[in-house]
């Protein structure tokens, strides 16, 4: 199968880490997954404006030790999108990406922590596609249905920048996205 899941790039921007550290810092419950705010990383922002990108949505991404997040889609839509994703810890965590057994279902909505919405299955309606360990920076695709196994004993963070195209006014496609930054692709 095609990889349009997850390809690892090479990017010319250093993000910027302290209010990463700032998160980390504060008291959460490790044993459970969490979802955080982020601020716009400026440097990335400023980095993607050249190849018409923006950021329009960052967050940080909580996973334990020894857990599978739940099957989803990000957003209210089902429809392509792509972020580009840093992860910390957990070496060896996989992405996978799923399709539904029959495509007559329809997945669960709900409303994160953090007030934006995802679409969910159980894991009984989906068969695996692809699988990938997501290195540092990647662009993925999470507007297929997808979750994060860390089955590892360290804890998994990744920071998270949903792509936007502010020409068209919509988040952009894993093609889109592709295409502008096809030079940053680590082969």
């Amino acid at each position: 199968m095609k990889n349009n899941f997850c390809l690892n790039l090479d990017l010319p921007v250093t993000i910027d880490l302290s209010e990463f550290d700032r998160i980390k810092s504060t008291d959460i419950d490790c044993t459970i997954f969490n979802q955080f705010d982020l601020s716009l990383d400026k440097n990335l922002n400023e980095f993607l404006k050249k190849y018409r990108l923006e950021i329009c949505h960052s967050e940080v991404f909580y996973t334990p030790p020894n857990t599978t997040t739940v099957i989803h889609i990000d957003s209210d839509d089902i429809a392509s999108k792509t972020k580009i994703n840093y992860v910390f810890g957990a070496s060896g965590s996989q992405m996978q990406w799923f399709k539904p057994k029959d495509s007559t279902i329809v997945p669960g909505l709900k409303k994160t922590v953090i007030d934006t919405y995802y679409y969910y299955y159980n894991d009984d309606q989906c068969d695996l596609i692809y699988s990938a360990e997501v290195a540092q920076p990647s662009m993925v695709e999470v507007g297929v249905a997808h979750n994060v196994v860390n089955n590892t004993n360290e804890p998994r963070w990744c920071l998270s920048y949903m792509m936007y195209d502010p020409y068209q006014k919509t988040r952009s496609s894993w093609a889109d996205v592709h295409e502008r930054l096809q030079e940053f692709v680590v082969h």
